[in-house]
């Protein structure tokens, strides 16, 4: 394999947006989705989900919400239930634009975002707290305080593959109260009470509990944890936001009982805590983040600095964080944060509050440069990927074109597409068999343009 420098141009693929434009213009407040001001302030009550066609959807205590516009204008989405419009309890959104969203028993699914349709029997347990599709075993997993129910299409009804603990001479089931994929194509599962995290590799039907690097059980109040959020970027790293609601435990600080952000770079197995890499303050440090999201690969949290509110970014794991766009100066706690497809931002606050910004947080460098974008590169589907997977690109000016995959040292792993090519929409077949399990980059070269997509191998 040869090194190439093109990925040099990956490192360069993020730049701040509009620098010097006031944040009164770069923040904009949503109006048009109604967002319940609720008690619980550790309970989202705001909800995202956005698919690569432009779609950003919104869940509330009052219902499901899209927009098709960034944001600027939302639509009430009609769930097919004669109840009305109820509060939505979880979203989850796959590259290719399968949506679903859930209320408290029943789950709502929607291939394109035009018609939905009943996904499977009613549910019955606890209120969902969150949900992930594992394309393997085309089986949905809704994660809520008391457990982890399973779905596959055609299936008669739920099934529950909790990890089960035992205490004395009882079994109870563990709360799957946050879900993600696994760069090995594992599913983690974060709980409420200790603040332990359990893998599976068989898509639930055992479960291995990790804490090597978590809060110690002397450090912990299993009344009081709460994990805010739990997500996998680019790179492999999962990162595990564990926060205190309070109450008994009130005086414990992230800094003195190892609650915090922490992060994971085997698969869930060890975690360190890295507040300490936040760009801010001490005090701003010992906050712990709630509101993450990861979009093309990269992952990103808003942290709370005085009275206002800055997004930052990560593509390295989280050893360097960069800021995206000017702070929104509003003195509030932020619960959710979306990324869409075309880089606009999205944040829900405590307790009635959603922003969007005006313009794209995320920009390529040929966009910051006003340059023409000749072509335009997919996420590739399935990803993460067992054996086969889809990349599509877009070719609007006729030409040479390339496509070529790249492991994380830059090294060229395959060219892909080396070919002159008119106007048009392609796909390509990458058969992934044969590749480690790792995280790759595919790129698409064209004239002056560079656009990169992340692609995880999984075993």
């Amino acid at each position: 394999m040869k090194r190439s420098g093109y990925v040099l141009v990956l490192g360069c693929l993020l730049a701040t947006a509009a620098m010097g434009q006031p944040a009164t213009d770069y923040w904009e407040k949503v109006v048009g989705v109604d967002i319940q001001a609720i008690e619980n302030a550790w309970v989202p009550n705001v909800l995202f989900a956005s698919v690569p066609d432009g779609r950003v959807y919104a869940g509330t205590w009052r219902g499901l919400y899209e927009s098709r516009d960034h944001g600027e204008t939302w639509d009430v989405v009609a769930l097919p239930d004669d109840r009305g419009q109820r509060k939505i309890y979880a979203l989850f959104a796959m590259p290719d634009g399968r949506v679903w969203a859930t209320y408290w028993d029943h789950v709502f699914y929607s291939a394109n975002g035009e018609t939905w349709e009943n996904y499977g029997p009613r549910r019955s347990g606890a209120s969902p707290s969150d949900m992930i599709y594992s394309e393997e075993e085309e089986a949905l997993f809704v994660g809520s305080e008391l457990g982890i129910n399973r779905y596959r299409q055609g299936d008669e009804a739920w099934e529950t593959v909790s990890p089960i603990e035992v205490v004395g001479e009882h079994e109870y089931e563990v709360a799957g109260y946050r879900l993600t994929m696994t760069q090995n194509g594992g599913i983690m599962a974060a709980t409420l009470g200790w603040a332990f995290v359990y893998r599976t590799q068989d898509q639930g039907g055992s479960w291995t509990r990790f804490d090597d690097g978590l809060p110690t059980q002397e450090e912990q109040s299993p009344d009081e944890n709460w994990p805010a959020d739990l997500v996998i970027d680019g790179t492999g790293t999962l990162f595990y936001s564990l926060f205190l609601t309070g109450g008994a435990a009130a005086p414990k600080t992230s800094a003195t009982a190892g609650y915090g952000t922490f992060r994971s770079r085997d698969n869930g197995e060890t975690w360190e805590r890295i507040n300490g890499l936040f760009p801010c303050s001490l005090e701003c440090q010992e906050r712990v983040p709630r509101a993450w999201t990861v979009s093309n690969g990269k992952v990103f949290t808003a942290i709370r600095e005085g009275g206002s509110i800055q997004i930052i970014y990560s593509e390295d794991g989280g050893d360097t964080w960069h800021d995206v766009g000017p702070a929104l100066e509003v003195d509030l706690r932020p619960m959710a944060l979306e990324i869409d497809a075309d880089g606009y931002a999205y944040i829900g606050f405590y307790p009635d509050a959603l922003y969007r910004s005006t313009q794209p947080a995320v920009v390529t460098a040929t966009e910051e440069a006003e340059l023409p974008r000749p072509a335009l590169l997919h996420a590739s589907y399935p990803n993460p990927v067992r054996t086969q997977t889809t990349i599509t690109y877009e070719v609007q000016e006729p030409g040479p074109v390339r496509l070529r995959l790249f492991n994380l040292l830059g090294q060229e792993v395959a060219t892909l597409v080396n070919a002159s090519m008119p106007t048009g929409t392609y796909q390509y077949q990458l058969d992934a068999a044969g590749l480690p399990a790792g995280v790759y980059v595919y790129g698409l070269e064209t004239g002056s343009i560079r656009e990169s997509q992340f692609l995880i191998r999984v075993r």
